[in-house]
Parts: C-alpha cells; sequence; structure tokens
C-alpha cells in the first residue's frame, strides 16, 4: 500500500463505520432530529398511526405554496436534506386538524379557546431574515389541513409562519426512540 492510501485508509473506515449505519437506519425509518423545535434525538417512522390526530408528531416538506417558502430558501434556513427542494423536512406536532379554530394574537396562538404554550405569535424570530407573520384572527381548519405549532421552542419554524398545511404534504407520523431535552 502506498504512502497515501496508507494515511487515507483510517479516515474512510471512519467515515465508513458512521455513515452506513445512518444510512442503513434512514432506509428503516429512523430520524435524527438536531433542531431545538422538538426533542433533540432519534425518531422512527410510526407505521402503526393511520391517522393524523391532534398531539402527534409529523414530519413534512415546507409547503411550497406558503408565502415563506421562496425566503426560506433564499436565505438557507433550513438544513439540506430529502424534501424535492434540497432542504431538510420538517418534524412538528401537530396543534390542529380539521374543523378546530386557531386563533392568532398578538401575545398568543390558540386552538379551540386553549393557549398553546411558547407560541407568542408577534415574538422577534431567531433567523437572520424577518419572516412574515400570519395575520391576527381566527382561522377554521379544513378538513384535509392541519396545523403544526411547537411548544418546544419560541422560533419554531412552523404554522405560526406558514398556515395550515395540507394532510397530503405529511411524510409520516413519527414517534421518539431516544430523546432528551424538553
Amino acid at each position: 500500500m502506498t504512502k497515501n492510501l496508507k494515511y487515507l485508509a483510517y479516515p474512510i473506515s471512519v467515515a465508513m463505520v458512521i455513515i452506513l449505519p445512518v444510512f442503513i437506519l434512514g432506509l428503516l425509518g429512523y430520524r435524527f432530529n438536531f433542531s431545538p423545535s422538538m426533542p433533540i434525538g432519534i425518531w422512527k417512522t410510526d407505521s402503526t398511526s393511520q391517522s393524523i390526530l391532534k398531539g402527534k408528531v409529523v414530519l413534512t416538506c415546507l409547503p411550497h405554496q406558503a408565502d415563506i417558502y421562496n425566503l426560506v430558501l433564499k436565505h438557507n434556513l433550513l438544513p439540506k436534506g430529502l424534501c424535492d427542494d434540497g432542504t431538510a423536512p420538517l418534524l412538528k406536532p401537530v396543534a390542529a386538524i380539521g374543523s378546530d379554530i386557531v386563533v392568532i394574537d398578538n401575545q398568543f396562538i390558540s386552538v379551540n379557546d386553549q393557549v398553546i404554550i411558547n407560541s407568542t405569535a408577534l415574538e422577534p424570530n431567531k433567523f437572520k431574515v424577518n419572516l412574515p407573520l400570519l395575520s391576527e384572527g381566527k382561522y377554521i381548519v379544513n378538513e384535509d389541513e392541519v396545523w403544526l405549532i411547537s411548544k418546544h421552542h419560541t422560533h419554531s419554524l412552523d404554522s405560526r409562519y406558514f398556515g395550515a398545511i395540507g394532510k397530503e404534504n405529511i411524510i409520516a407520523v413519527m414517534q421518539p426512540v431516544w430523546v432528551w431535552g424538553k
């Protein structure tokens, strides 16, 4: 083995030991969450869940029809990933489903008169660009839509910015396997 190949063998071996298991776990439905908007750790596709219910955590790509879509892409606000636009999917809890009433106020967001913690709608966000917030008011969720709002982080990129998403945009229902944090 030449001298140059010897020096490459160790880093390549280490990379394969890390990359190959991550790739295989991905094929088996496991996802790694590093975003503070949900507990950090390992999540898995919940193959037993047939319904998208309030409180379930889902994996979805940022809806293309959202007003903020081009702004998010332009400023690289999402990491690289497997969505068709090259961004990583969002991991978010379902806060509202069909016929729920979502109210956006300058102090909070509520669903059916229940305030969602950490949902201050007009708080400045963590992003390097000011994302447009939805207008204050009452929104009635259509049967084929859901609202995704994280209680885990006050600056989560979720429905407080892009509103309802169609259920067809949901990739999978997820469940935590090994997580830590809030």
